[in-house]
């Protein structure tokens, strides 16, 4: 029963988090080529100071749901693992392209890092959309299952 709930935890935050990354690739990192920084205005700070509200507890619940879900027992170790492996390839391209990215840009504006973040966030974009993909196709088996059990 635990392990359904993890799956669940883990599910819930994979798919808020897709929604996110599909509105900050799209509108929130596009609109930094548009804003001006000054020495007492910088725009990103701003962003970074309010997207860690919006975003970290949800990629670490995300992150850390599925890593307690691979030591205790789950009838299906694939789907698990397949998760994890989503998981942790987001959070290697989080932390290897976008935060250098970040730290560039809370000193400075600076438009070629502005578009190297837009272009590189779309590795996230797509693996979170993958996994989405990958959930719905999940989700649409276990609910199938379940109808066939119930009629």
């Amino acid at each position: 029963m635990f392990s359904i709930f993890l799956l669940l935890v883990h599910i819930t935050f994979s798919l808020y988090l897709f929604g996110v990354i599909w509105f900050v690739q799209l509108v929130h990192y596009p609109i930094f080529l548009f804003l001006n920084y000054d020495s007492n205005h910088n725009p990103f700070v701003f962003h970074q100071a309010r997207s860690s509200i919006v975003v970290l507890p949800a990629m670490a619940l995300e992150l850390v749901s599925i890593v307690v879900l691979m030591f205790i027992p789950y009838p299906n170790y694939i789907i698990v693992t397949t998760l994890l492996v989503f998981t942790l390839l987001i959070w290697l391209a989080t932390f290897t392209m976008q935060v250098p990215c970040h730290k560039v840009l809370k000193a400075e504006k600076d438009e070629k890092v502005i578009r190297r973040l837009i272009w590189t966030n779309w590795l996230r974009t797509g693996l979170w959309t993958l996994k989405a993909v990958y959930i719905f196709f999940l989700l649409w088996n276990l609910l199938n299952d379940a109808l066939i059990v119930i009629s």
